[in-house]
């Protein structure tokens, strides 16, 4: 194994190419270029505005070339005493098992991270991490509004681990894409898995109320969006996403997931926020797809809108005028979600067998609707206070609907 350990403190113009280091002031930039296994680079930029990692044209790059494994690391500290704006990373590593650790602040900054391999982040491990130090985290903190994060991950043919990766922003007017892609060739036991927080530092995504705020008071979360892309692999492999949004409004999550299994847990606190889900299920014997709750949902008895243990939660919306929206598409469908608050609408479609809707509704004229098409169809439906409307449609055999308002 060739290991190259490069530490860069950034106050002049720097160019690191394989184990060289020099050095930069604000407006900094510093390019690098490393090959082979093991790599290590560490780089801090302290002062001013408009800090560089790497460019769209010349992009940070770690790859194992020749090596069988990567394990490479780096380390980007963009976090000044003194919040700046307009910082960048840009760049990619390949291999497998490579970390990266990206921390940022000031308004205008951007992330743009490709991982190319498998066991990126280590999955063995999986945790929510709140500061630097461990592997594969991008956190941009409460200064950082109108900042960006686009993450690429992609398995190669064979890989037995996925990826993982935990992104946190404060701010807003943020907006995070995270994509992971598997390959049909790679092992059964490969799992993708994703945490994703906008407007808190808490973590986890359970315990948030509306009274329950997240970064500390005066820092608002607005206008910000989590667009999440998960894909396992043809009947292979698992997907899984945590996200939050934390006090705010006009906020947004998209979720879009296809394996042999795919599970999204969400939290919003605040008005007029969105989320959006479609799952497709590509094993036709023992895939699953839940909208909130985990896999391998609690036994008989247990009431699916309440959490059971902290293993599992329902979509959780706290506010007026917030939207959910649920696809699903393939075998054991469950969706399971609560609003409290005003004006709020669910819009959920099952089509498959043994799908299930757990649905709760707290507040005055609330909407329901739901459609399931398949065998085996269960609705569940509470509704409180005044002015509600539930609208359900079930085709197939087997159909239970129970409405309460």
């Amino acid at each position: 194994m060739k290991l190259n350990l490069i530490f860069a403190t950034a106050t002049a113009v720097g160019l690191l190419m394989g184990s060289g280091a020099a050095l930069a002031a604000g407006g900094n930039q510093t390019y690098l270029t490393q090959t082979g296994d093991g790599q290590s680079a560490v780089i801090t930029q302290s002062g001013g505005s408009n800090n560089r990692v790497g460019s769209s044209g010349s992009p940070f790059v770690q790859e194992n070339g020749a090596g069988s494994t990567g394990q490479n690391a780096l380390t980007i500290d963009q976090n000044t005493a003194s919040a700046g704006s307009g910082n960048l990373a840009t760049g990619w590593q390949s291999g497998t098992k490579n970390n990266a650790d990206i921390d940022q602040n000031g308004n205008n900054s951007s992330v743009n991270l490709t991982q190319l391999g498998a066991h990126n982040g280590d999955p063995t491990s999986a945790t929510w991490f709140n500061d630097l130090g461990h592997g594969n985290q991008i956190v941009q903190d409460a200064t950082a509004n109108g900042s960006s994060v686009d993450l690429q991950q992609s398995n190669y043919i064979g890989a037995d681990r996925g990826n993982i990766f935990n992104i946190g922003q404060g701010g807003s007017n943020n907006h995070v894409t995270a994509t992971q892609t598997a390959n049909s060739g790679q092992s059964t036991s490969a799992r993708n898995d994703l945490w994703i927080r906008q407007g808190t530092t808490a973590p986890d995504l359970w315990g948030w109320t509306n009274g329950n705020p997240f970064w500390t008071t005066g820092y608002g979360l607005s206008n910000s969006t989590i667009t999440v892309h998960q894909d396992a692999g043809t009947l292979s492999g698992t997907n899984y996403a945590a996200l939050g949004q934390g006090a705010g409004s006009g906020n947004a999550i998209t979720a879009s997931q296809t394996g042999a299994s795919n599970n999204v847990d969400a939290n919003q606190v605040g008005s007029g926020n969105i989320f959006q889900s479609q799952q497709n299920s590509a094993d036709g014997n023992n895939g699953w797809n839940f909208v909130g709750g985990e896999a391998g949902w609690p036994s008989t008895g247990a009431n699916p809108l309440v959490s059971s243990n902290g293993d599992w939660q329902p979509i959780t919306q706290w506010g007026t005028g917030n939207q959910y929206y649920s696809v699903q598409s393939g075998t054991n469908l469950q969706a399971f979600g609560n609003q409290m608050g005003n004006y709020n609408f669910l819009s959920n479609t099952q089509s498959g067998d043994l799908n299930k809707l757990f649905s709760a509704q707290l507040g005055d004229s609330n909407t329901i609707y739901s459609t399931q098409s398949g065998d085996s169809n269960t609705t569940t439906v509470s509704q409180n206070l005044n002015g509600n409307t539930s609208v359900t449609s079930q085709n197939g055999t087997g159909n239970t609907a129970t409405i309460s308002q």
